[in-house]
């Protein structure tokens, strides 16, 4: 399924009850401790000590208690539980280092969603690692300490496959975020859709070449079994942007590559491909992968009058400055504070709950930046900016 950001935002937050009893759907709200102890004639500090600390009680005394609870859908108070220590949710994110950008906004959302959660027992570790070893490094670590469930991204170059067998042989439940996993078994993902993402590109592409044109494409393609399947993102991209494309017959796309077998272009080989490109000032470029540095001193460089349109894939604080000086055209943007709140939340349900998440796949809607609503992203953005720095 498909969720909008204020729909996510309802899936993910706590459930509100009324104050009159009765719980928002229209049921009578669960019984409390004080009920229990009154209808069964003991103290409600002997209720209170059969849920916090069974083996103080007296095992008929106990079991009376547990039956009677079960019989009348009685679930101990979360926040009580969390004051007790008795019960922890322990939540481990694990990510790659770069862009540093993304994965700060990443990490202010998950921080976001584990400020909430705090108080009601959730302990929450955010891992940046730069390859395999690091990541098995980082993972031994909160094994040790002890933890409960693991968010996972599908990278390239790491060995992510070997990464998910080390999760899976400690048995410990396993959601991916922001890249899926194709083929492997996990809670559910949560994150954007790459397809739908070049899906998005080609229309703001199309809107800009009516009459058709000249498309340059800077690409660094994934290279073959050089990744577990899901992380092919570029490619993703690129199949989404030809779906829509292939209606705009006079849109002509030129592939040029910045990084090819895992060795940079030459930034000069770059430009001279793209000034190559007939009418490319009255044609437009889509930048794949983050925009390299070369490709933004290009941009400042160009007239004014000889400027193409230009569509990123990568909102930073660099794009969002080229945004607003009209150097760029657009960013297809996929909510990264988002997507760290919602992985956040949907872990932490799923360790209260015990029930895997209802969907397997939690789509966030990417959306399109234009200069002029380059500040209305969303609430989390706003909330990660005033939220203090990131852990790295």
């Amino acid at each position: 399924m498909v969720y909008s950001p204020r729909e996510l935002v309802k899936l993910v937050g706590p459930v509100l009850r009324c104050t009159a009893g009765l719980t928002v759907s229209g049921e009578m709200a669960p019984i409390t401790q004080q009920e229990i102890a009154r209808s069964l004639g003991v103290s409600l500090s002997t209720v209170h000590r059969a849920f916090a600390r069974p083996e103080s009680v007296s095992r008929i005394v106990r079991e009376r208690i547990f039956e009677f609870a079960g019989a009348n859908d009685y679930r101990p108070n979360r926040s009580a539980r969390a004051l007790q220590g008795s019960k922890r949710h322990r939540v481990a994110l694990f990510s790659r280092n770069t862009p540093s950008f993304f994965w700060d906004d990443v990490a202010a959302g998950a921080r976001i969603a584990a400020r909430q959660l705090s108080s009601l027992g959730l302990e929450f570790h955010y891992r940046r690692v730069s390859g395999y070893d690091g990541c098995i490094r980082a993972l031994r670590e909160v094994v040790r300490n002890g933890i409960d469930c693991i968010g996972l991204v599908n990278h390239t170059n790491m060995h992510i496959e070997r990464i998910i067998e080390w999760v899976q042989n400690h048995n410990l439940p396993l959601a991916a975020f922001n890249i899926d996993f194709e083929d492997v078994d996990r809670l559910c993902y949560l994150g954007t859709d790459y397809v739908q993402q070049g899906r998005l590109a080609g229309e703001v592409v199309a809107k800009f070449l009516p009459e058709g044109g000249e498309l340059g494409i800077l690409t660094s393609p994934e290279e073959p079994n050089s990744f577990l399947a899901g992380a092919d993102i570029q490619n993703q991209r690129f199949r989404g942007m030809k779906q829509v494309l292939e209606d705009f017959p006079g849109i002509r796309i030129k592939l040029i590559p910045i990084r090819e077998h895992g060795v940079e272009t030459p930034p000069e080989r770059v430009l001279e491909a793209l000034d190559d490109l007939p009418g490319l000032h009255r044609g437009a470029i889509v930048c794949m992968p983050t925009m390299p540095g070369f490709f933004v001193r290009y941009l400042h460089e160009v007239a004014t009058d000889d400027r193409p349109a230009v569509v990123g894939f990568a909102l930073s604080p660099q794009t969002t400055s080229l945004l607003e000086g009209g150097l760029i055209s657009a960013e297809v943007y996929q909510n990264p504070s988002l997507q760290g709140y919602g992985i956040v939340r949907l872990l932490d349900t799923y360790l209260e709950t015990g029930r895997v998440p209802l969907q397997k796949k939690y789509i966030i809607t990417p959306q399109v930046i234009f200069s002029n609503n380059v500040n209305q992203r969303n609430v989390f953005d706003f909330i990660a900016e005033i939220s203090g720095p990131s852990d790295k």
